[in-house]
C-alpha cells in the first residue's frame, strides 16, 4: 500500500493526477484509514477541478484523526488540506481543536494564526502571533507574520515596530520594505519612509516597486530637483504612430483585425472586484493576448519589439539614472487587452513585474481622441493612487490617445485613465517588457 502511495505521489508531482487516482483507488477503498492516501487523492481531485470529491476524501480522514499517534498534529495537517479546498471555516475549526489538544505547542498555535490570517481574520491572528512573539522575540519569520497581521488590523504603529525588528533580525525582503514604507506613509512619517526607500533601492536596484516609492517620496519630502529626474516625462515617455504592417491596406484595416481578436478572446472578462486588475465594472481584460505569435497580434508584437528596441537605443544614460542603469539585456513581452465598454476608467497603478510598460491603441471613441480640451478617456501618468495618503502635488502628464498610437513609459510610473462616456468602445492592447536578465 505504501509503495502505491509513493508511486501515486510521483505521478501527481509529474502533473498526472488522473493516473495517480487510478493508482490510489485500491488504497483508499481497501485501507481507508491510511490518511496519506486519502489526502493525496483529495489533492488529485482538486487539481482536476472536482472539489466535492476531494472533500469526500477529507471527510474520511476526519473520521480517523483521533486514532493517529498525535491527533493534534494529524488535525493540523488535515486543516491545511481543507484550506487548499478553500474551506477556511472548517480548516480553522479543526485547528482550534488541535490547539486545545496540545495547548503548549507553539507551532500549532502559529499554524492556527496563519490559518486565521489566510481567512482574513487578522485581529484574531494577531492575538495569537503576539503571544508567540513574546516567547520567540527574535524569530524573524514570526515577527514578519505578526507585523503583517498588525498592519492588516490597522495597527500601523505596531506594524512599523515589528517590521523594524524583523529587519534587525536579518530578514529584509521586498514585501517587508513595501509594507513598512506603506505603513509609514499611512502614519505620515514620510521622512522615515524615504530613508527606507533609499535603502530598498540600494539593496534591490532593479525593483520597480522600490523605484515607484522612491519617485513618489522624493516629491512628498520636497526633494524637487531629484524628483524631477524621476518624473521627466519628456525623457521617459515616448510615443509614435506605427507604420502599416505588411499585408494590410491601412492602419484602419489592421486595427479592425486586432479588434476582432480582442473581442473574440475566450477569456475576455471583468475581473473579480477583489482582484488587483479590477478597476471598473465596464472594464474587461483579455490576458495573454500574444500567446499565439501569428496573425495580426503577431504583427503587433513585432511593432512592440521595434518600439522597445528603439526606446532603448534612444535612451542615453549619461547621468546614471537608476531606471536606465537597470535596463535589461534581453526581454520578453507579455500583453493583454483592455476593453472599456462605453465608459469607465483605470485607477492609478503600476506593473511591478515589468521594466518598461506600453500600450497600443486599437479603437478610440471620438469623445476621447477629439481635439477639445476635455481629457475624458485620456491616459494619465504621475498621479499616485488614493490609497497612498500623500499631501504633495504630483507632476502629471496626460496623453490623448488615438488609433495607431504606440506609447511606452517606465513601469515605475503610476498610470491610469481619465473617466469617459461614449457610445463606442475604448480598446487597447497593453504590454510589459519583462527582463530575462538584468544588466
Amino acid at each position: 500500500m505504501k509503495q502505491k502511495i509513493e508511486q501515486a505521489a510521483q505521478l501527481f508531482q509529474a502533473g498526472q493526477p488522473r493516473e495517480a487516482l487510478e493508482m490510489l483507488q485500491p488504497v483508499t477503498s481497501g485501507a481507508p484509514g491510511m490518511m496519506r492516501g486519502q489526502t493525496l487523492s483529495a489533492r488529485c481531485w482538486l487539481a482536476l477541478g472536482h472539489r466535492d470529491k476531494a472533500l469526500d476524501h477529507l471527510a474520511t480522514v476526519a473520521g480517523y484523526v483521533d486514532k493517529a499517534p498525535r491527533p493534534a498534529l494529524a488535525r493540523a495537517n488535515l486543516a491545511q488540506f481543507y484550506a487548499m479546498a478553500d474551506e477556511w471555516d472548517t480548516a480553522t475549526s479543526i485547528l482550534e481543536v488541535a490547539v486545545s489538544q496540545e495547548p503548549d505547542n507553539i507551532e500549532l498555535k502559529v499554524k492556527h494564526a496563519d490559518m486565521l490570517a489566510n481567512a482574513g481574520q487578522w485581529r484574531e491572528a494577531l492575538m495569537i502571533f503576539e503571544a508567540a512573539v513574546k516567547k520567540f522575540p527574535e524569530n524573524a519569520s514570526l515577527l514578519r507574520s505578526t507585523a503583517i497581521s498588525a498592519q492588516m488590523s490597522k495597527q500601523n504603529t505596531r506594524a512599523v515596530e515589528l517590521y523594524t525588528r524583523t529587519m534587525a533580525a536579518g530578514l529584509a525582503d521586498k514585501q517587508i520594505y513595501s509594507n513598512l514604507i506603506a505603513a509609514l506613509i499611512e502614519l505620515g512619517r514620510v521622512d522615515e519612509a524615504h530613508r527606507h526607500a533609499v535603502d530598498w533601492c540600494a539593496a534591490m536596484p532593479a525593483d520597480i516597486e522600490a523605484m515607484a516609492f522612491m519617485a513618489l517620496l522624493e516629491v512628498e519630502v520636497g526633494n524637487n530637483d531629484v524628483a524631477a529626474r524621476w518624473f521627466d516625462f519628456a525623457r521617459f515617455v515616448k510615443g509614435h504612430t506605427i507604420a502599416v504592417p505588411e499585408g494590410y491596406d491601412d492602419l484602419d484595416a489592421f486595427n479592425k483585425a486586432i479588434e476582432a481578436v480582442v473581442l473574440g478572446h475566450d477569456r475576455l472578462e471583468t475581473p473579480p472586484e477583489d482582484h488587483p486588475t479590477w478597476h471598473h465594472p465596464a472594464l474587461r481584460i483579455g490576458p495573454d493576448i500574444n500567446n499565439d505569435h501569428s496573425g495580426p497580434v503577431g504583427e503587433l508584437e513585432k511593432q512592440m519589439r521595434m518600439a522597445v528596441d528603439k526606446y532603448f537605443a534612444e535612451s542615453p544614460n549619461d547621468d546614471n539614472h537608476p531606471f536606465l542603469t537597470t535596463e535589461p539585456r534581453d526581454y520578453e513581452i507579455v500583453a493583454w487587452s483592455a476593453v472599456l465598454d462605453g465608459e469607465g476608467n483605470q485607477k492609478p497603478h503600476i506593473h511591478m513585474s515589468g521594466y518598461l510598460s506600453g500600450c497600443y491603441y486599437v479603437t478610440i471613441p471620438d469623445e476621447v481622441s477629439g481635439s477639445g480640451d476635455d481629457n475624458a478617456g485620456a491616459f494619465e501618468m504621475g498621479r499616485p493612487p488614493e490609497e497612498l495618503p500623500f499631501k504633495a502635488e504630483f507632476p502629471v502628464e496626460t496623453v490623448k490617445p488615438h488609433e495607431g498610437l504606440m506609447l511606452l513609459f517606465p513601469a515605475f510610473m503610476y498610470h491610469g485613465t481619465v473617466p469617459f462616456k461614449s457610445k463606442q468602445k475604448r480598446i487597447c492592447v497593453a504590454f510589459d517588457v519583462i527582463p530575462k536578465q538584468a544588466a
